[in-house]
């Protein structure tokens, strides 16, 4: 094709069937006949990207030619429409080109102006330099290293790095000297290598526990140093983080802000409001000396990337690279592949409907199979898969008048098996009176996976439920009454002595049982009622004695929401759930194996 564009040739059906040509997806390749025998042309992803990019960042580079000029015959071309911005870099001070602020370019000249002249009355919120972060005050929150008293400290050898690594180390050791986010120490008890990794720092504005300074100490050719600040390295510094954003926007979080770790999103519904909703976020700020990074900062955007989501002002988006990844993965050939895409969709589930189901074929390659695994099925439904994919849904908020789904947890043989059940049947009897009209179908329990999210989101941080609204009852929606307590005498189980512990302070009389009673004990917490698990990236898990083990097996495996799960898979799903005891993964696969 004699034009200036990133395509060569371009052969479609008729061109194929011309040449008498056979091409194969799976294979990458297309045989034809010749004069002198089969020619074959073999596919190069990687060169043909190559080749893409290299012609669209030339000089007279074009873009891509859009559908209307091919003839694809049925073929899809896929292009996704981002919600997105041009973002523009304004000065606040024509005398000092340092102090940027970076705003949407839809913005009107009068809100432009006056949010310009809110950040001048403001500017001593932003760090301009590492050093204008004085950080929060330790009476607000520090950060506490939970190690076991009876753990021997731990020093490390010096290690040795090449030149060009030696010299960046330096760097950054004097860059949070100046900071104040380090100082020298000698001879601490604790003491670590520098582990090089290319991340911008974050988390640096709690300060350490005064106690655990010593603990953060580490070597280079200029000496030993620790951390004054929290740094970024640690296993829980973003849950610390995050509950320091909880607790000083607990005003704002769900009303006209959204929080997850380190991001944190101010929306306005109206244009006039992007500054006073943003001087109530400032003022908190200010109140607690936060800083924010001016590089990092976006005001005035109707539009852009929020966590992995693209969200503009009607509408929340899938990441179109998330979607594009899968559109242009291979087919599978490995177990180590087919986990990969199964993990690639998962990331999408909130747009995918009844993903489940969808992957089902890929789960059953997975299951139990170490040789090549994919089969017709799988590479039909992969196909249906990137057709979806093509045109995701969107999450839009419900307006009036919309037609929504309620889900009732009641049976449809309305049957009660104890009194406690009773009453709530009694109360369900009563609802049909509060509507105009409705209607019971019957939902088949595979075809019931809805039911089965809402019902377990009480199991999940509030902060990670999106754009679901969830109402707390203070009561129970029946007339409670007046019971009279029994006091039950449980098994001896693996909880007695931790609980033992934590609550009376009794160890066992063994020095070396007690010793280990002592730091599993770190791990747990005790309310006075129920035992709980610490976990770094959930919530506090409930921990179940063996006598519950089995009825919340059979009910997340196979009760009414059950999905019937592999082993793994329903061990993680009672974590989810918020539960745990010692045997969970082995009590699982168990199960499944029966």
């Amino acid at each position: 094709m004699r034009a200036t564009s990133a395509y060569n040739a371009i052969l479609g059906r008729l061109g194929q069937n011309l040449l008498c040509a056979v091409a194969s997806a799976y294979h990458k390749k297309m045989k034809f006949i010749t004069p002198k025998g089969v020619g074959e042309v073999k596919r190069d992803q990687p060169q043909s990207r190559e080749c893409y990019a290299t012609a669209l960042k030339g000089k007279n580079a074009l873009e891509a030619l859009p559908n209307k000029l091919l003839d694809l015959r049925g073929e899809t071309h896929i292009t996704f429409n981002k919600p997105s911005e041009d973002l523009i870099s304004l000065l606040l001070y024509n005398d000092n080109e340092e102090k940027l602020v970076i705003i949407g370019s839809s913005l009107s000249d009068s809100i432009r102006e006056e949010l310009i002249q809110f950040f001048r009355e403001n500017a001593d919120i932003f760090a301009w330099t590492p050093a204008d972060m004085p950080g929060i005050d330790p009476k607000v929150s520090v950060h506490k290293l939970s190690i076991d008293p009876t753990c021997k400290p731990v020093k490390q050898k010096r290690r040795h790095f090449a030149p060009k690594r030696q010299h960046a180390i330096r760097e950054e050791v004097e860059k949070l000297l100046k900071a104040d986010f380090i100082q020298e120490i000698g001879y601490p008890n604790w003491l670590a290598n520098v582990v090089m990794v290319k991340k911008a720092n974050g988390y640096n504005q709690i300060r350490m526990y005064e106690a655990d300074i010593p603990k953060t100490s580490f070597v280079t050719d200029q000496g030993i140093y620790c951390y004054r600040v929290m740094l970024f390295g640690l296993k829980n510094a973003g849950a610390a983080h995050q509950r320091l954003i909880n607790k000083l926007f607990r005003k704002q979080i769900g009303r006209n802000m959204k929080v997850y770790v380190d991001d944190m999103l101010v929306k306005s519904k109206k244009a006039p409001d992007h500054i006073s909703d943003p001087r109530e976020t400032f003022q908190v700020l200010q109140d607690y000396s936060m800083k924010l990074n001016p590089t990092k900062c976006a005001f005035g955007v109707v539009a852009g990337k929020f966590f992995v989501f693209m969200v503009s002002q009607r509408r929340i988006e899938a990441n179109p690279e998330k979607i594009q990844a899968i559109i242009e993965l291979n087919p599978p050939t490995t177990i180590r592949e087919i986990q990969r895409l199964t993990g690639m969709v998962a990331a999408l589930g909130r747009f995918i409907s009844k993903s489940a189901d969808k992957c089902l074929p890929f789960f059953n390659a997975i299951k139990g199979i170490k040789t090549a695994p994919w089969t017709p099925e799988c590479q039909a439904v992969f196909e249906e898969l990137k057709r979806y994919l093509v045109s995701p849904p969107l999450l839009t908020k419900p307006e009036p008048g919309d037609e929504l789904m309620l889900y009732l947890s009641v049976q449809g043989t309305y049957e009660a098996r104890d009194e406690q059940m009773s009453k709530y049947l009694s109360k369900a009897h009563h609802l049909p009176d509060k509507f105009k009209s409705f209607e019971i179908v019957r939902v088949p329990r595979t075809e019931n996976g809805k039911a089965d999210v809402l019902s377990r989101l009480t199991a999940f941080v509030y902060t990670a439920l999106g754009s679901i609204y969830m109402g707390f009852l203070k009561k129970s929606s029946i007339d409670s009454e007046i019971v009279e307590l029994i006091q039950i005498d449980h098994e001896p189980c693996w909880m007695d002595e931790i609980i033992n512990y934590l609550q009376n302070g009794k160890l066992p009389k063994g020095k070396k049982e007690a010793r280990k009673v002592v730091q599993r004990s770190t791990r747990f917490s005790f309310d006075g009622k129920n035992l709980y698990k610490r976990s770094y990236t959930l919530p506090y898990l409930k921990c179940l004695r063996p006598t519950d083990v089995p009825y919340t097996l059979q009910e997340t495996h196979k009760g009414l929401c059950g999905e019937h799960l592999g082993g793994k898979a329903l061990a993680i799903k009672v974590l989810l759930r918020g539960l745990y005891w010692p045997t969970l993964r082995h009590d699982a696969l168990d199960l499944v194996r029966k």
